[in-house]
């Protein structure tokens, strides 16, 4: 009494890990297309759009590690600036 059952629990656990994929599939740096990339000390996450030369017009994200880097690109997309 007062425990879940194994099988809900593990229905539980798979709604949480699907909620968490489905997450991580709509964020931004894993629907576009971008390249993520060491510059100098930092990671660098960056839409590639040839027609934009300058790095400066892309949306980028820069972090300590390729993962904060595509967090900090997911911010970066969703600003206007």
């Amino acid at each position: 009494r007062g425990h879940l059952s194994l099988s809900f629990q593990n229905k539980y656990w798979a709604s949480i890990d699907e909620c968490q994929r489905a997450a991580f599939l709509n964020r931004p740096s894993t629907m576009f297309n971008v390249h993520v990339f060491k510059d100098g000390d930092k990671w660098c996450a960056m839409r590639f759009k040839p027609e934009i030369t300058n790095m400066m017009e892309q949306v980028v994200g820069f972090g300590d590690s390729p993962d904060k880097a595509c967090v900090a690109f997911d911010k970066a997309w969703g600003t206007d600036e």
